[in-house]
């Protein structure tokens, strides 16, 4: 049931952010939305009964299973800042796990987090795209 909740809510909505409402990285990315005026579909998950199985459904979608996780007409574009996280994370642990140069690397390389994609100038055209700003 989780899986087809994750997948309606991204196949109904131009834009998705699955969040927590705990997460500093989650407030962020929904504050560049706001700021941006464009209206997200949010998802909290820790407010779910199912938010451990809807993250594991994130994760057969996008390979990771933290959040944010924001969607633009279907795609996956990536979390709020990939390279803050991913350093976090491994500090946390004390050492850089597989997860966390993963997400380096996306971050670095792919584009993936959303601020990234601001400043490099492409979110607007991405949201212009589709219909979410004009």
């Amino acid at each position: 049931m989780s899986t087809e909740f994750v997948k309606q809510a991204i196949s109904s909505n131009k834009l998705v952010i699955f969040s927590k409402t705990f997460c500093p990285y989650c407030v962020k990315a929904k504050q560049l939305f706001a700021n941006l005026k464009v209206n997200a579909f949010v998802i909290e998950l820790d407010n779910r009964g199912d938010c451990g199985e809807c993250q594991d459904a994130l994760k057969s979608i996008t390979g990771v299973r933290s959040v944010p996780q924001i969607f633009v007409n279907q795609k996956f574009i990536g979390g709020c800042d990939g390279m803050s996280y991913s350093l976090s994370l491994s500090s946390y642990h004390l050492y850089l796990t597989f997860y966390s140069l993963l997400c380096i690397y996306l971050s670095i390389y792919l584009s993936i987090d959303t601020h990234k994609l601001h400043k490099d100038g492409k979110l607007v055209p991405l949201l212009k795209d589709a219909g979410l700003l004009d």
